[in-house]
């Protein structure tokens, strides 16, 4: 009964946290949103679905958060209404292991200049908290309750106790895998994806080293667990849904990040 009060609640106060899905109508497919370098990331293949033209783009690309693909052929969907309107649309994703995305989250959110989120302020982190104790707090927040940069990717990505997309890659495979959003675009749409994958900011060496910290490490495996057993554990493929035998197209490369 709590949690459905609470439900109710977040709904008012983050009416689109749970909009995880932009769903492409004509092209027959939708995208789970991951926020951070997985989204951004897939901008220009997300612009290509929706419609954008190359005009509105550069006109736009300015917008850090990558609204402006939001406009277009494309609908801002929680999983519920995904499944009511377009059953039959295939999925896809970009994950990131949970060590990287967390880095990256306190280069940005801690270390960046901008203010902090209302979230994270109203939880009493501050832009002088170091590493560690950035990590502790993260740690105990429970994914009902987080903010989707530090809620688990398998709490964004599921619905009703099941795993939601169809063909899940992993941001440091995406040369490799590119191959199988390009034969998913093709089977729905009929489309050749004209885009690679964007080239996004990375977390530092040092930001990653430190959090190779025994405590902040069994911190982390402890948060996401869940992460770590459906998409990281070692022989598994994450994409496991979609088995092709076709070996990646030569000759793609990812653009090396500044």
């Amino acid at each position: 009964m709590l949690s459905v009060v609470y439900e109710v609640l977040d709904r008012q106060k983050r009416p689109l946290r749970n909009h995880h899905y932009l769903a492409f109508p004509k092209a027959g497919l939708a995208f789970a949103k991951i926020p951070g370098a997985p989204f951004e990331a897939m901008r220009p293949v997300l612009e290509q679905l929706g419609g954008i033209d190359g005009t509105r783009h550069d006109a736009l690309a300015a917008d850090a958060r990558g609204a402006h693909v939001w406009h277009g052929d494309t609908a801002l969907l929680t999983a519920r209404e995904l499944k009511r309107r377009h059953p039959d649309f295939p999925v896809f994703t970009v994950i990131q292991s949970p060590a990287e995305r967390l880095a990256r989250c306190y280069e940005v959110l801690i270390q960046g200049p901008e203010p902090l989120p209302a979230f994270f302020a109203e939880r009493r982190f501050d832009k002088s908290m170091p590493l560690a104790k950035f990590v502790e707090q993260v740690a105990v927040i429970p994914d009902m309750r987080a903010d989707n940069l530090v809620r688990s990717q398998t709490a964004i990505l599921s619905y009703r106790g099941r795993l939601v997309p169809d063909l899940v890659l992993e941001i440091n495979r995406l040369e490799a895998d590119w191959w199988r959003l390009e034969d998913l675009v093709q089977d729905r749409s009929g489309r050749t994806i004209i885009s690679g994958p964007q080239a996004v900011p990375v977390p530092s060496p040092s930001t990653l080293a430190r959090l190779q910290a025994d405590d902040m490490t069994a911190a982390i495996a402890r948060r996401y667990k869940a992460d770590l057993a459906r998409f990281f554990s070692v022989g598994r493929r994450t994409d496991e849904r979609i088995q092709k035998s076709r070996p990646p197209e030569p000759g793609l490369t990812l653009p090396s990040s500044a």
